[in-house]
């Protein structure tokens, strides 16, 4: 079964194989078992698409900012990425 509760949690989780042999076991971070299953279901059709049709994945804001940081600290100081972050962030 894809969907699962843990002992001491009251969210459910997923447990699957992503087409690329990855194992796939994280939270879904609701309580509601119909919400889980549309997570898991979206989460399945995502990693499909990524695979088979050479979607690439989507990421957001902060996961790009955080990136960014980690990336950039080699030749840019910590404080000019936070400027032009900032300045970026209107317009994103």
């Amino acid at each position: 079964m894809a969907l699962f509760k843990r002992k001491k949690s009251s969210y459910w989780w997923v447990r699957f194989t992503a087409p690329n042999g990855e194992q796939i076991r994280e939270s879904t971070g609701t309580a509601d078992r119909r919400d889980a299953q549309e997570y898991e279901d979206q989460k399945r059709a995502a990693l499909w698409r990524q695979h088979k049709l050479g979607e690439r994945p989507r990421y957001r804001w902060q996961e790009a900012v955080a990136r960014w940081v980690l990336e950039s600290a080699a030749h840019a100081s910590l404080e000019d990425s936070k400027i032009h972050l900032r300045w970026i962030h209107r317009f994103l």
